[in-house]
């Protein structure tokens, strides 16, 4: 009896420590950031609830032309990041790098026949950012994330557009 009562608590000991490195996945909507407007994230961790991981996410970029871009433009993007966060405890520092690669629709001005039109035309866009930011992450439950996103837009035009503007990101996810 003892040496059954001895074999079942290291089975369950085992268990606990495997389910403690179990790796974290986490489903998250987020503003700005590495999207530039809106976006749904699925992150996860290679192993445990700290260390390397990546997120995959999906977006939708609008700009108005006022802010970082010349022209109006609207899309949808996919931004693609390998991340660490440090920190054994809930709240953790994260730091991350990723391509984000979008389809876009942009307005511009044609002046080529002499008269300025307002046209659109449709283009592919990549980017590359680093984040920074704060990360709460539990266990399992609601997690938060903000921080901010340094990008490096390389979008294909005519001459490349090279620009570094800098986006706040705030996130709010669940996970599992």
């Amino acid at each position: 009896m003892r040496k059954l009562t001895s074999s079942i608590l290291l089975l369950l000991a085992s268990l606990s420590v495997a389910a403690q490195d179990k790796a974290m996945r986490s489903i998250s909507a987020e503003v700005m950031g590495a999207h530039t407007t809106l976006g749904i994230n699925y992150d996860a961790r290679f192993r445990g609830n700290y260390g390397f991981g990546y997120r995959v996410g999906l977006g939708y970029v609008h700009s108005d032309g006022t802010a970082y871009y010349d022209q109006e433009m609207t899309g949808c993007s996919v931004p693609l990041e390998l991340n660490y966060l440090a920190g054994k405890r809930d709240s953790k520092l994260e730091l991350g790098y990723g391509l984000n690669i979008g389809l876009y629709s942009e307005r511009y001005a044609d002046d080529s026949t002499g008269v300025t039109v307002s046209k659109r035309r449709a283009k592919f866009g990549y980017y590359s950012f680093c984040d920074i930011g704060y990360r709460y992450q539990p266990a399992s439950g609601l997690m938060f994330r903000a921080g901010v996103s340094f990008t490096c837009n390389l979008w294909q035009t005519e001459s490349v557009v090279l620009k570094f503007p800098v986006y706040p990101y705030i996130g709010v996810g669940w996970n599992f």
